[in-house]
């Protein structure tokens, strides 16, 4: 059994055991089906590597106890900690690792080739080279990865960074030089301190792999140039030991954030009394006005008019209420074909506000065009008497 997922991110997959293969073709177009054909009879190669991490569940992730936030706010704490960044900093274990993918032969990695440029403090220049060879039967492309680890830095950096990569297609037994250039910027971070990137003088591990959990060669390069840390930047992200998970409280976010935290993030927060906005989705406005309601309502029947009695009519009515609730209100005027103006929307905003003064006011404004509108169209079509 091979199972292909067409997905557009990570899954929990907790009977990964059970197939022998699993594809993953994302989101394809219409020539796909052929695609998939191709690739899971052997017709050609896979080559593609996976450019996320594929946790085990969901609460695996960093960010999972700050979403969805409240209704106004979702606070990015997880900082630098993004990804797989996250994950190899942690030493987490995910389903699949960040760059994963598998094709129908193996890859062999040459010792690295390093040259270093360093002329001054923001002119670094290194070259790796290695040989990649392909030890299967038949041809196929490789994604090599270069990674990045700080081995000295007075900050806190995630333990290794994608720096640079390139897809090579081997014949069967083919070995080609592989050259990989990394820049200044490889080995750089922000300092918020100075405002601007820089190096600090030290060492760096060079590592090269298949996947960002599958490094098949490294070396160890060191700049004796480089600018030391602010005081700011290395209390904004002290070091810490790698397979430590860092709680970021309102303290330490305030810092990182360079303001004051409002309040921290609180799934239970009500939203009903919630100041409408364009922004707002009907679901939310549906839950505090009558007009909110009204909308909903309206809306709703217009989408399922098209809507054919059949085995799938409650489904499809329900995936349609489901996509309805969450549609902003600035979506009734975009998808509206002008029936509905911005000035409009902004007078029944004001009006499920209770600011009903304001409403009446931009009513009218809102009913002016439409005045216009048909006093031109009266003069257009108004008849023109003949002479006799």
């Amino acid at each position: 059994v091979v199972v292909v997922l067409s997905n557009g991110g990570p899954i929990e997959m907790p009977w990964v055991d059970k197939p022998k293969a699993i594809f993953e073709s994302y989101l394809l177009g219409e020539a796909g089906g052929a695609a998939i054909i191709d690739l899971v009879f052997g017709e050609q190669s896979p080559s593609g590597k996976l450019s996320e991490s594929f946790p085990i569940q969901l609460s695996d992730v960093l960010a999972d106890k700050n979403f969805p936030g409240t209704r106004d706010k979702v606070e990015y704490r997880e900082g630098l900690d993004v990804g797989y960044r996250y994950f190899d900093s942690a030493q987490r274990a995910v389903r699949f690792p960040f760059g994963h993918g598998l094709t129908y032969t193996t890859f062999s990695y040459g010792e690295l080739d390093i040259e270093l440029h360093e002329d001054d403090l923001k002119s670094k220049l290194v070259n790796v080279s290695f040989d990649l060879t392909n030890e299967g039967k038949v041809a196929a492309k490789e994604v090599v990865q270069c990674y990045v680890h700080d081995v000295s830095a007075s900050v806190y950096r995630p333990f290794q960074e994608l720096r640079a990569f390139d897809k090579v297609l081997l014949q069967p037994g083919e070995t080609k030089r592989v050259s990989l250039l990394l820049s200044y910027e490889a080995f750089s971070f922000y300092d918020i301190g100075v405002k601007d990137w820089i190096v600090e003088p030290g060492s760096f591990e060079i590592r090269v792999g298949s996947s960002s959990r599958d490094i098949r060669q490294k070396e160890i390069i060191e700049f004796k140039m480089g600018e030391s840390a602010s005081a700011a930047a290395q209390a904004s992200y002290p070091p810490r030991s790698y397979g430590v998970v860092e709680e970021v409280d309102d303290e330490v976010f305030s810092r990182r954030f360079g303001g004051t935290v409002l309040e921290a993030i609180d799934r239970s927060i009500p939203t009903n009394h919630a100041v409408v906005n364009r922004n707002s989705l009907l679901k939310e406005v549906s839950s505090s006005s009558t007009l909110g309601k009204f909308l909903r309502w309206v809306v709703f029947k217009g989408a399922t008019n098209d809507l054919k009695p059949g085995p799938s009519f409650q489904r499809d009515q329900k995936l349609l209420e489901a996509a309805v609730c969450n549609l902003p209100l600035r979506t009734m005027v975009l998808f509206g074909s002008g029936m509905l103006s911005f000035e409009l929307m902004d007078a029944m905003i004001s009006t499920m506000n209770g600011l009903y003064g304001k409403a009446v006011a931009e009513f009218f404004v809102a009913l002016i065009p439409f005045r216009k509108k048909a006093t031109n169209r009266s003069i257009e079509y108004s008849p023109v008497p003949i002479e006799p």
